[in-house]
């Protein structure tokens, strides 16, 4: 989770955490809606860059080519991860958890659908062990 910013970023990075720290202190209910914010713009950004890669198919070899489009992909995870670690324990708590499960499974989804849909889907055992019987 080491991402690099620069100047500029860095100084947006540490104003977007000092925002989100102002808005904890003032009310938790305007801190979630703040966060919800940010998480939809996540998501957005995740389904950019799926839809950015999709259009992009390289011919290159295909264990490249994920590997190449997973770090893409889950760069926007990597950075979700940073600020809540720079926001604190605190927010960390209370929304840390559900953030990061949220985001890997868009993330993982994303990632399955430039792909190959199906590589995503959940598998019923129970029906399909019957159904090839």
């Amino acid at each position: 989770m080491n991402i690099q910013f620069s100047r500029t970023g860095r100084r947006r990075f540490n104003n977007r955490v000092g925002a989100l720290l102002s808005s904890l202190k003032h009310s938790e209910k305007t801190f979630r809606h703040d966060w919800y914010r940010l998480v939809q713009g996540w998501l957005h950004e995740i389904h950019y860059r799926a839809k950015q890669t999709r259009v992009s198919c390289k011919p290159d070899s295909a264990e490249h080519t994920i590997a190449q489009d997973r770090k893409e992909i889950f760069v926007v995870l990597d950075f979700a991860g940073a600020l809540l670690t720079a926001c604190g324990t605190e927010v960390e708590k209370m929304v840390g958890e559900e953030t990061r499960r949220l985001l890997t499974s868009e993330c993982v989804k994303a990632l399955a659908s430039t792909y190959d849909g199906r590589l995503n889907n959940l598998i019923d055992h129970r029906l399909y062990d019957r159904g090839r019987r």
